[in-house]
């Protein structure tokens, strides 16, 4: 007999129950906030292990589903703000939860008044470009080492591991692709690569150069690169004639393509050990565009043409003029790394400065609504990284395999985050910004209340809304944000055990100066001097994010549950 699955339609005020829902998640994820944040235990959704964790995203992303049909919709609404946040950003998934529970709550106390729900959206709406205005007003460039790892401590909490990022960030710039390992060793290391680093492995062991390290290495090489597998002997011969008509120092070749097997790996192995011809072969092991993306960018960075099979361009056709040049390449049965041409020439360098430009522009114009949106920024900046030379491996070890995998997603968060800081600069830290934000935003309020006029930082588009809606609660949403702006340093203060955060929030807006707050000390502390700083794209990304996900959630007014719903699986 089939069960009956005819949907319950719930209509406002008792859609409460969403508000619910959405406030357990926020509670959770708030615990987590500040230096003196606590760790939740979890149990992990697919392998059924204990996990401790302290990163809000990941305990969000362990809960799967709340009893209640009608409390679960807003844990769900909830739990997709805050990984959302997670995957765009790294860092910051406690503070958008925080502020937007904030903004909620308030909000749902006008309506419950009597309020208009949609004059009090585009007064929220009005008060948060305000406050983006003045949140770039206030940032400061990242100047010293010491910034990027306090920084870095602020998103970890872990002083070894902050040290080490700091340091990689200040060495290798906001583009840096920095990989991140498990380590077999109890403590944490870095390594440094010269080039870039492509997903292959060398074709055969008997291409060593280095059998005790499984490596092989060819310097100032040649570079030849076809689309397709290479399996005859046919196929490379006219390769191995060019090289051996070549002086006996430039026959060093480096071979990318799909596949080499057959009687042409047994050729070029022959070859190689006749010491013929230096010869490396390595196998491109990415699928689909992304194999494509690596040659043409293995392509760029040497010079080298990309013959190609789907083209109609065979490698038995390949000429002198198709050949790349590379200072290092080295291969092993996990990666290759290669180093771009030596003393590359003003032509080759244009064409590489050009093929940048382009994938930090695809970058820009890539749709934020899509799925995999943080998987393709990824991916394009990790070219980016490659082709400048920016790249290097973090390893991560610890005496347990849950303390490791608790160190690496602390990592995986700060390799986000930091490029924010970088690029966008740095603000005073533990929610000072945010108070100061508040503070100004009340004050604009409050006069313009008194001239009967819009602020005059809210952009023209926006200010003219309320013109024809209730300007009372047009305001009242400027009162609404610059409440809930306060909301991440309150949760600090109570994470901390701090009774009395008002005495810290009148000492912030009473002094000019540039403070962050210690919640472990309790003081308030020069900004700059103490290390205590945020990243601008971090604290701008989170507001945006929770006014985004608080406004959709108030303005629910009807709820449609279903007898049996489906349970959301992790993202």
């Amino acid at each position: 007999m089939k069960t009956e699955h005819t949907p319950h339609v719930i209509f406002y005020p008792q859609t409460s129950a969403l508000k619910k829902g959405w406030d357990q998640i926020a509670r959770v994820a708030a615990l987590t906030l500040g230096p003196a944040g606590r760790n939740v235990v979890t149990t992990n959704n697919i392998s059924g292990k204990v996990e401790i964790q302290s990163d809000a995203a990941t305990i969000a992303r362990r809960i799967v589903a709340l009893p209640n049909h009608a409390e679960d919709m807003g844990a769900m609404l909830m739990r997709n703000l805050i990984w959302c946040m997670s995957q765009r950003v790294g860092d910051g998934s406690a503070t958008a939860a925080v502020i937007a529970r904030a903004i909620f709550d308030q909000a749902s106390r006008y309506r419950a008044a009597g309020a208009n729900v949609m004059s009090l959206k585009t007064g929220i709406e009005a008060a948060m470009m305000a406050a983006l205005d003045l949140l770039a007003q206030m940032a400061m460039p990242v100047r010293t080492h010491t910034e990027l790892i306090g920084l870095a401590n602020g998103i970890t909490g872990h002083t070894g591991l902050s040290n080490l990022l700091g340091e990689m960030f200040y060495n290798l710039g906001s583009e840096a692709h920095i990989q991140v390992e498990e380590y077999v060793a109890p403590y944490l290391d870095r390594v440094y690569l010269e080039g870039g680093r492509w997903i292959g492995r060398i074709a055969s062991p008997y291409l060593y150069t280095e059998p005790s390290t499984r490596r092989s290495v060819l310097t100032d090489c040649a570079m030849v690169l076809f689309e397709g597998d290479v399996t005859s002997a046919e196929q490379i011969l006219p390769l191995l004639t060019l090289l051996a008509d070549a002086p006996q120092a430039a026959r060093k070749v480096a071979l990318f393509a799909h596949e080499v097997s057959g009687e042409a790996l047994g050729t070029l192995v022959a070859n190689h050990q006749a010491k013929t011809v230096e010869i490396l072969a390595v196998e491109l092991r990415r699928a689909g565009v992304q194999r494509e993306a690596d040659f043409a960018d293995l392509g760029v960075l040497t010079g080298a043409t990309v013959l190609s099979f789907d083209r109609g361009q065979w490698l038995q056709d390949v000429r002198m003029s198709d050949f790349g040049l590379a200072r290092r390449v080295e291969a092993t049965p996990d990666q290759c790394l290669v180093s771009g041409e030596t003393g590359a020439s003003g032509g080759v360098q244009t064409v590489i400065d050009a093929h940048l430009h382009t994938l930090q522009t695809r970058i820009k114009l890539l749709p934020r609504h899509e799925a995999d949106h943080a998987a393709l920024v990824a991916d394009l900046q990790q070219r980016i990284a490659r082709l400048v030379g920016r790249v290097a491996t973090l390893k991560v070890g610890a005496y347990s395999e849950i303390e490791r995998q608790l160190l690496i997603d602390k990592a995986n968060k700060a390799l986000r985050a930091l490029p924010l800081a970088i690029n966008e600069g740095v603000v005073a830290g533990g929610g000072c910004a945010y108070l100061k934000m508040a503070q100004t935003l009340r004050m604009q309020s409050q006069e313009a209340r008194s001239k009967n006029q819009e602020p005059s930082s809210v952009d023209s588009a926006l200010s003219t809304q309320h013109l024809a809606l209730n300007t009372d609660e047009w305001y009242w949403g400027w009162d609404i944000l610059a409440a809930a702006l306060e909301a991440p340093f309150r949760q600090i203060c109570k994470n901390a055990g701090i009774d009395e955060p008002d005495i810290f929030v009148a000492a912030t807006g009473k002094t000019r100066r540039k403070v962050a707050f210690d919640a472990l000390t309790q003081q308030l502390l020069p900004a700059r001097k103490s290390g205590h700083l945020d990243a601008v794209g971090v604290l701008r990304k989170a507001l945006q994010i929770a006014v985004s996900g608080a406004l959709m959630a108030l303005t629910v007014d009807v709820m449609v549950l279903h007898r049996e719903p489906k349970v959301m699986m992790e993202p």
